[in-house]
This record gives structure tokens, sequence and C-alpha cells, in this order.
């Protein structure tokens, strides 16, 4: 009899095991923020404005970097994923001269020297 529930228990144990590996995983409010930004074009498509709101509001309430603006932290190569700026957004819908379509623009960041080059 108590080898039954041992094996009982094991099955309901392996089952929950199965049932958590094959389960849809959720995504941080970072992942759903990449994913929301992804596929807008850079912000040329519309995307929800106040889902987008919110996932920065939520990323901002749990960064552990005060003033991150400021921080070394800050400094690097960005790649663009969305923006508001008319002329970026131009750039992507029309393209800049004969060059063509615009296809990517990244941001380098020298928060130590003030510099932020396109």
């Amino acid at each position: 009899m108590m080898h039954q529930r041992w094996g009982v228990a094991l099955l309901l144990t392996q089952a929950a095991a199965l049932q958590a590996f094959f389960a849809p995983k959720s995504s941080t409010p970072k992942q759903q923020l990449l994913d929301l930004c992804t596929g807008s074009n850079y912000g040329a498509n519309p995307i929800d404005r106040d889902r987008l709101d919110g996932l920065i509001d939520q990323l901002a309430s749990i960064n552990p970097t005060p003033r991150p603006a400021e921080s070394p932290k800050f400094s690097g190569n960005w790649k663009l994923l969305w923006t508001t700026e008319s002329e970026l957004l131009f750039a992507v819908e029309k393209g800049l001269f004969a060059a063509g379509p615009c296809t990517g623009v990244e941001q380098t960041i020298d928060v130590a020297n003030g510099r932020l080059e396109n």
C-alpha cells in the first residue's frame, strides 16, 4: 500500500512538472515592451500607447538605478525600436535622399563626456 501512495505521488509530481514545462511562459514587462515595439516600424505603425506607457511605468518603478539617464550604465550603443521623433519617422517611411529606406537607427551615448551620436 505504501508503494502505491509513493507511485501516485510521483506521478502527480511528474504531471505537475510537465504541465509547468509546457505551459505558456508569462513574459516580463521588459519583454512585453520589446514585443510591443517590434513590428511598429520604429513608431511609423500605430501601437497601443496606453500599454506602452504602462509598461514603461512598470519598468521605471522597479529600476534599481537612481537617475538612470545620468548613470554610466546608460553609456553604450543602443538600437532604436520606437520613437515619436518626426524626422526619424520620415526617414523610416520615405528614406533618406537617394540612399533608400532607413533600415535601422542606432545611438551611441557617452554619459561621462556628455555625448550622444546617431
